[in-house]
């Protein structure tokens, strides 16, 4: 089933398939997660602060999948 989102954000996945997935789709997911805050944060008049934390952790999952990336060639 596709679950449509009228928001633009993409759904997290079933907590329970989670233990089924590579940890290359975990990052995915988790860079959209972030990505999803960030745009959420959008016009708060904290977004500068709450996003210069969110931003180490988003190039942080980028360069861990980048990683996995690498080790999978």
């Amino acid at each position: 089933m596709k679950i449509e989102s009228t928001t633009g954000f993409v759904p997290i996945a079933n907590i329970n398939s989670l233990e089924a997935m590579d940890k290359k789709t975990k990052f995915i997911l988790a860079l959209m997660q972030v990505e999803n805050i960030i745009n959420l944060l959008k016009g708060n008049q904290y977004e500068g602060f709450m996003s210069s934390h969110l931003l180490p952790i988003k190039y942080e999952i980028e360069r861990q999948l980048a990683l996995q990336s690498k080790e999978k060639v």
